[in-house]
């Protein structure tokens, strides 16, 4: 059972930004109006960082990928983040 958000995720938006700046680092991720997430870092084979998709709120994929942040960061997995 997990709950959804307003955003249309199982994360808050609080904890989804939580989850980006313990990986990213503070100032290293934006998320737009549209809902798109951008992250700063350096891709494979390169070595400047630079701003990078990191995926859409609510969208299949991206929710894995926070899942895998929650778990890595210790906030859980889906319906955990409700800490508002």
């Amino acid at each position: 059972m997990s709950r959804e958000f307003f955003n249309g995720t199982a994360h808050s938006t609080q904890a989804i930004r939580a989850l980006l700046r313990a990986r990213f680092g503070d100032g290293n991720f934006r998320i737009g109006r549209s809902g798109a997430i951008y992250v700063r870092a350096v891709q494979a084979n390169e070595k400047k960082p630079r701003w990078l998709l990191f995926g859409d709120i609510g969208a299949t994929d991206t929710e894995r990928r926070l899942d895998r942040l929650a778990a890595e960061f210790g906030e859980g997995s889906s319906g955990g983040h409700g800490h508002a």
